[in-house]
């Protein structure tokens, strides 16, 4: 695809400036302007979604860029650049990683300019979505709109870029005991819901342990990285663990529920970049083997609706 870049002008104009102020006995001597690569932060909340990402993507495991303690990969995903990172479960983790990513000077320690936020991970679903299909909303509410909710749409062009998309085929097997009875689809429109089940505080992970609750997926899992993640398990308020059964929005009126992409999409907007999300249906309709509901149907249906969120990302992200 062809790629866009930014171009930092500041010593340009003051050459110019310097130019035009001494034009014969002191010519001025300028650096080369650095040049920022155009990329995509992409962004996924727990290991299991990450990995999914990452199957897709070129990276050097070991050259991660950590920021407030979260750990971004710069990479590609097709011919389009990316910094892929993972924020931790929950709106608290999802906008402290990405305010993280937005501030840096991703430029100077990477090359890489950031233009578009996606997120990529899975989501409880509401009719017509099923399990396995993949949702694409085209607003995020943070917190329910009668409880005084703020709702971020997404740019149409970017919704239209995805309708775009040729048929992809989706997994309906991968791991299952047995597979979703149709093809899963994908669903572009409708509003999403985030909602905070853990009352401003921040969800912990386990260090090293675990594809839904680590701290870091297994790609990029080292020595290093779990001395990194026990250090920062002796951190957290321990105040969270109050929360972890805290009942979760079911996302009823809603096409998709989840616990990070509204705050995240509410960083990109106070930064004015552009922000898209892609979710994987891990509960709701469809299920072969009839489980009482979240949370067993997540911890079944998980890995592969991550999958199928990934695969859809991708071909977007790939778009020319």
């Amino acid at each position: 695809m062809t790629r866009r870049y930014f171009v930092c002008r500041g010593a340009a104009i003051a050459v110019t400036i310097a130019a035009l102020l001494y034009p014969t006995s002191h010519p001025a001597t300028a650096r080369a302007d650095p040049v920022c690569e155009s990329a995509a932060l992409v962004l996924s909340a727990f290991p299991d979604e990450m990995s999914a990402v990452l199957a897709h993507a070129d990276y050097t495991p070991s050259h991660y860029l950590s920021l407030d303690g979260y750990r971004f990969l710069p990479g590609s995903i097709g011919d389009r650049r990316a910094l892929i990172g993972m924020t931790g479960v929950g709106t608290v983790n999802a906008e402290r990683a990405a305010a993280a990513a937005l501030t840096a000077d991703t430029c100077g320690s990477t090359g890489l300019g950031i233009d578009e936020v996606v997120f990529v991970g899975v989501a409880g679903a509401m009719a017509p979505a099923r399990i396995g299909d993949v949702m694409v909303p085209a607003s995020w509410s943070l917190g329910r709109s009668e409880n005084g909710g703020t709702r971020f749409t997404v740019e149409p062009d970017r919704l239209d870029r995805v309708r775009s998309l040729n048929t992809l085929p989706l997994e309906r097997v991968a791991g299952l005991p047995v597979p979703l009875p149709y093809e899963p689809s994908v669903f572009v429109g409708g509003d999403g819901l985030t909602t905070d089940p853990y009352q401003g505080k921040r969800f912990g992970c386990l260090p090293g342990v675990g594809a839904t609750v680590g701290c870091a997926p297994e790609e990029i899992m080292s020595a290093e990285v779990l001395a990194e993640d026990l250090k920062g398990l002796t951190e957290l308020d321990p105040a969270f663990l109050a929360t972890i059964l805290a009942p979760v929005d079911s996302g009823a009126g809603y096409l998709a529920a989840d616990q990070e992409s509204g705050a995240v999409a509410a960083v990109a907007e106070r930064f004015g970049i552009g922000f898209l999300a892609f979710r994987g249906a891990s509960d709701g309709a469809g299920d072969p083997l009839n489980l009482p509901g979240y949370p067993a149907t997540f911890l079944l249906y998980e890995n592969l609706a991550a999958r199928n969120a990934a695969a859809v990302a991708t071909a977007y992200l790939e778009l020319p």
